[in-house]
Order: structure tokens, then sequence, then C-alpha cells
């Protein structure tokens, strides 16, 4: 079973903060509070704070996978080159986007994260995975993208 687990990013001080419903937290008179090594910050109805889930999914090197992480992928059976994808979440589960050569082909939907998490069954010579950052503390690893 996938560990529930989420992070927090502050807008206003920015910071990312880690935590999960076990050891971090608190409900007080109603609201919800995350508590972190600075104290605590209250998450309800927060507009500085943006949540983010763990997707149950890691990297290459055993990184945790967070919607609003920036990945490098690449499927080494299908393109030469890797590239860098936002990772989403949706009701058709953990996403990123189709590599470039896909779209121009005209194959433009989104791919399954898990096709490149290989959950060490032997694929790891085909495929690859690397958390490289995430939107909020890395914003100009998508600008590279959106200017190619």
């Amino acid at each position: 079973m996938r560990e529930i687990k989420f992070r927090a990013w502050n807008r206003a001080f920015d910071e990312m903060y880690y935590f999960d419903f076990a050891h971090n937290i608190e409900v007080v008179n109603g609201d919800l509070w995350v508590r972190h090594s600075n104290g605590r910050t209250c998450i309800a109805n927060n507009p500085r704070i943006v949540l983010m889930q763990y997707t149950g999914l890691k990297d290459d090197n055993g990184t945790e996978i967070y919607e609003g992480d920036i990945v490098e992928i690449h499927d080494t059976s299908e393109t030469k080159n890797p590239y860098i994808s936002q990772v989403y979440i949706t009701y058709d589960g953990v996403l990123v986007d189709p590599h470039p050569v896909h779209k121009i082909l005209g194959h433009d939907y989104s791919r399954r994260l898990s096709w490149f998490c290989d959950y060490g069954v032997g694929y790891e010579y085909f495929v690859k995975c690397k958390v490289i950052g995430n939107i909020y503390e890395n914003p100009e690893l998508l600008e590279e993208i959106n200017h190619e």
C-alpha cells in the first residue's frame, strides 16, 4: 500500500515542508496544521500554502517523487535523448508530458510516470527517471524546455 505523504510549499517564506499524517499533522480549533523544524504552519484555507501529494513512485536514485516535481525521463527503446517534464497527479494517475519528438509526430498525449519507474524488475537498461527539481524551487528548469 502506498504511503500517504505530502509536502507543502510556503509562498511567503519560499520554504518546502515535508510531512505525513502519522507524524506531522495536528488539528487545532478545526484548522489543519503541519509541524516542521521552524514551528508549525496552518495549511487549511491558506493561499500562501500549496499542497503536493507523494505519488508512491521513486526515481532511479530512490528519491520520492511528488506532484510538482520536475523529472528527466528517458526510454532508450523509443528515443535517443532524454527529456524534462513536470509530474502531474490527475484522475488518470501520475502523468508526465510526452517526449517532444512524440509531440511533433502528433502523439501529444500524457504518459504514465510509472512506465519510467521500473520498480527493480529489470527494465533499468531501457528506462531512466531522475528527479532534478520541482516547479517552486527550480522553475527555470521548465522555462528552458518551454523556450525550445
